[in-house]
């Protein structure tokens, strides 16, 4: 019986090494042309009377590994500050009703979508769009499921993932567009 527990007990420790060892190994950074973010053209929304004209950009994964997508901005060239996206429901969009895909891109893969010039750019003004992402790895996969499915974060005093190393802005990478004119 002894050497039974103690069998369970190495293979208990086996496990606990391993575990620790992938979402250690997991730690890998994006590279900045992981990501590419290029402007397909511009367009406008059918039956919209204000005549708005968006941008549509085309983002596609380079990489040989999958990348998430952690947040997006358009900015004002000479302004500090991020602006929110400007969308319409009739056009193209990566999050919000009508979105079509996760924020995961596989390797190879690409989507579109439509983004307004942002009102506060002055109209000679110019203006680009901003797409932070990160690698997909097992570390950020066990932090989306923990966070859809509640799963442990941690084991005893075995953190598994640290949600503020995945959050932190250290661990992504920022893709961003050319600069446009305000149309």
């Amino acid at each position: 019986m002894r050497s039974r527990s103690k069998y369970l007990l190495s293979i208990a420790a086996l496990i606990v090494v391993l575990v620790f060892a992938i979402f250690a190994h997991g730690n890998r950074l994006a590279t900045a042309d992981a990501v590419s973010l290029k402007l397909v053209g511009f367009t406008n929304a059918p039956n919209d009377p204000s005549g708005t004209v968006f941008a549509m950009f085309c983002v596609s994964n380079c990489a040989g590994y999958s990348v998430r997508w952690w947040g997006a901005w358009s900015e004002i060239e000479g302004q500090p500050q991020q602006l929110a996206r400007i969308g319409n429901p009739g056009l193209p969009q990566f999050d919000g009703p009508n979105h079509n895909h996760t924020p995961v891109l596989g390797p190879g893969q690409s989507f579109e979508f439509a983004v307004g010039s942002p009102i506060l750019a002055p109209e000679n003004g110019r203006w680009r769009f901003n797409l932070e992402f990160s690698r997909y790895a097992l570390r950020q996969r066990w932090f989306d499921l923990s966070f859809r499915h509640r799963v442990p974060v941690k084991l005893g005093p075995i953190v598994l993932v640290d949600s503020q190393r995945v959050l932190s802005s250290t661990n992504h990478v920022i893709a961003r567009s050319e600069w446009l004119t305000s149309q």
